[in-house]
């Protein structure tokens, strides 16, 4: 059985984790003025931003400073996977806004660690881990409606579910049968 993680109480910000690096797909600047209308709980955002195009990293930077000020915290540095799966676990809640599917490296990690993810249903990611059984994902544009600190307590709830799933979608017994399936 997996340790519970502390929940932060009403007054700690919650650590928001959005993005995945500064590609303009990301939808950055929608995101941000997502957080600052919307999101009324005390929070910080961390936004990796280490590769992608830089012109649109420094905009990102720029225009979050402008409107989240002290808030945001830029993630330009490279992580190697220990360090990584550490940052990801310092994170309270994850937030994707890009329409497309990408990012799927850090949404798996995010989820194997108990964390819940806000992502946009029109992206295809969000109705395959729906279709997985996953329960900590949600719609990102209902985020300002779902009690955060109640969405962190259910991702570690269902965090072992949550794996469970994950690991019989990505299994190589999964692997192999789906290749049968697309091959015959």
């Amino acid at each position: 059985n997996m340790p519970m993680i502390s929940i932060p109480d009403e007054n700690t910000p919650l650590k928001i984790l959005f993005g995945n690096s500064s590609d303009p797909n990301g939808n950055h600047m929608d995101a941000i003025r997502y957080l600052k209308r919307k999101i009324k709980t005390p929070f910080e955002v961390y936004s990796f931003l280490s590769y992608g195009d830089p012109e649109s990293k420094e905009w990102t930077i720029e225009y979050a400073k402008k409107h989240l000020g002290g808030r945001f915290h830029a993630v330009t540095d490279y992580m190697d996977r220990k360090s990584f799966v550490e940052f990801v676990q310092g994170m309270d809640v994850v937030m994707m806004f890009h329409n497309r599917q990408q990012a799927e490296g850090n949404i798996m990690t995010a989820l194997t660690l108990g964390k819940p993810v806000f992502m946009k249903t029109m992206n295809p990611q969000l109705d395959m881990l729906k279709r997985m059984g996953v329960k900590p994902v949600y719609d990102v544009l209902e985020m300002h409606k779902v009690d955060l600190r109640a969405a962190i307590r259910e991702a570690q709830e269902h965090r072992e579910e949550t794996m469970h799933a994950i690991d019989m979608e990505y299994s190589q017994e999964s692997r192999l049968k789906n290749l049968k399936e697309l091959l015959s």
